[in-house]
């Protein structure tokens, strides 16, 4: 008998009203689309579960994810520092931080950062081929198979979100690829580009 569920509509309404999921995020100089969420039939939102019946973008997905490695308050992301005019060295954008809102507590932003650890730390943890010897992260992993020619099981989408240091998260970054493989593949670049962007 399990005691602690979550109801759907409950888990729908986070994901679309205090994480908004599926709106545009908004962002200087970017394209960007609102996601999709399918809730038509009851499959589609069994489904939630493990990542089908929704869809939406990596930026979304960055501005949802700062909620949780940010102690509970969402920011919008910006991908350009600034812009300067070459010929007046005049600014004429400035990226800043903005808040957009706190979709979950503290409290349970840290629960999350805890269990997000240890999906790096713990020895059956499945971020345990990104872990590094001199940076502590969080992380969360995603695999899926790519459909071709109808059929699954040749290709995978591999993925991980992690933030780091784990202690005090400096940066966050969305690392996805495809390959043949789903578990034995070299992390070696993701890690090059962790220790870049935190230096």
């Amino acid at each position: 008998l399990i005691s602690n569920v979550i109801p759907v509509d409950t888990v729908i309404s986070y994901l679309t009203d205090k994480f908004k999921l599926f709106d545009e995020v908004d962002m200087y100089g970017v394209d960007d689309n609102a996601g999709t969420l399918n809730t038509e039939y009851p499959i589609d939102k069994a489904t939630l579960g493990f990542g089908q019946g929704a869809s939406i973008n990596t930026y979304q997905l960055m501005q949802a994810a700062s909620a949780i490695f940010g102690d509970g308050t969402m920011l919008k992301p910006y991908v350009v520092e600034k812009i300067v005019d070459p010929n007046t060295g005049e600014t004429v954008y400035q990226g800043q931080t903005e808040e957009v809102g706190e979709p979950i507590s503290a409290e349970t932003a840290k629960e999350l950062q805890g269990l997000l650890e240890r999906v790096v730390t713990d020895p059956n943890g499945t971020a345990q081929h990104y872990k590094m010897t001199d940076v502590t992260m969080m992380a969360k992993t995603g695999t899926g198979e790519v459909s071709t020619d109808g059929k699954y099981g040749k290709y995978y989408t591999n993925s991980i979100l992690a933030a780091a240091p784990a202690d005090d998260p400096q940066i966050i970054i969305y690392y996805a690829f495809e390959s043949e493989q789903y578990k034995n593949y070299d992390t070696s670049y993701f890690q090059d580009v962790v220790r870049e962007a935190l230096n």
